[in-house]
């Protein structure tokens, strides 16, 4: 397969080109960098900007294109960083309906999405069966991120927008920062503890994403979870019993907020997500387990 993916050069776009690479693929990455991050003959780098909407000619013509462009969100959210935030994922969708008009057969769109679609809550269970309001910027984002790739639809053979969770890996995304502080003996419950982490192994998310890619009866929203979301307090204990800590200070929601701002709500609210449609059309988990995650990610964290 030809697979393009945007936001290619990032924490999840890192993996997913090893992993297709592994498999013997080409990819086409979309950078706004002009040197190329790695030389690999398997790789064809193309230089864009998003904000421009404007696409490169003679890019090959690809079987499946993975949009992951985006603002980071790991950035204190002023006023201006939220605009920033929605802007570029807007853009970035704009731009790849521009390289889809130029293609010549009706590639697989893959869209990035996030579990913040459903809003938050400590009692309610969401699958992809739950249609939400926006309730909080996260959730207003999400559902306006997936409403502009509609007008993609009718040009690919299947649109599938992928909520993800909290994605753990061993060098980047939230797991690092989660465990910092364990290091310094330092670790304990953040906020309440009783918020839920939907979260997901690097590993799996991957593997995921090429299962959607391989099994064509699966459509519409995909959730990008394990099948067993955790409170945060049980996140915490995970990590000091595997790195034989303490887990004792905890971190009140005041602290957090004005260290943060509005992004605290990421680690103080939070929502449980199940992948049913995953789980429906047979995918297994090689991490369904925090306690099995975890011991994974602390061994390759020192390996």
């Amino acid at each position: 397969m030809i697979i393009g993916i945007t936001g290619g050069t990032g924490f999840i776009g890192k993996a997913i080109t090893d992993y297709y690479l592994e498999k013997g693929d080409q990819i086409v990455l979309f950078t706004r960098k002009t040197e190329p991050a790695r030389k690999n003959n398997a790789i064809i780098y193309v230089t864009w900007d998003p904000s421009s909407h404007h696409v490169p000619e003679n890019v090959p013509t690809l079987d499946v294109i993975i949009n992951l462009a985006g603002a980071t969100l790991n950035k204190r959210w002023s006023p201006e960083y939220k605009e920033i935030i929605l802007k570029s994922r807007l853009d970035a969708v704009k731009t790849v309906l521009e390289l889809i008009l130029q293609q010549q057969s009706c590639p697989l769109l893959i869209n990035a999405s996030a579990v913040g679609y459903y809003g938050t809550s400590l009692e309610r269970v969401f699958t992809e069966a739950d249609e939400m309001t926006p309730s909080d910027f996260l959730s207003e984002v999400t559902v306006k991120w997936e409403a502009a790739i509609e007008p993609c639809k009718p040009l690919c053979s299947r649109v599938i927008p992928i909520r993800f969770g909290a994605v753990l890996g061993p060098k980047e995304g939230a797991f690092p920062k989660m465990m910092l502080p364990y290091k310094f003996f330092a670790g304990g419950t953040i906020g309440s503890g009783k918020q839920w982490l939907s979260w997901i192994h690097i590993q799996d998310l991957v593997r995921l994403i090429d299962y959607v890619v391989t099994h064509s009866d699966i459509k519409g929203p995909v959730n990008g979870t394990a099948p067993e979301p955790v409170q945060m307090n049980e996140v915490g204990r995970t990590i000091g019993k595997a790195m034989n800590r303490p887990h004792l200070f905890p971190v009140p929601n005041f602290i957090l907020e004005a260290l943060l701002g509005e992004m605290s709500v990421l680690v103080l609210e939070g929502q449980k997500v199940l992948p049913q449609k995953l789980l429906d059309h047979g995918f297994t988990f090689d991490f369904s387990t925090i306690e099995k995650a975890i011991s994974n990610l602390i061994l390759l964290t020192n390996s």
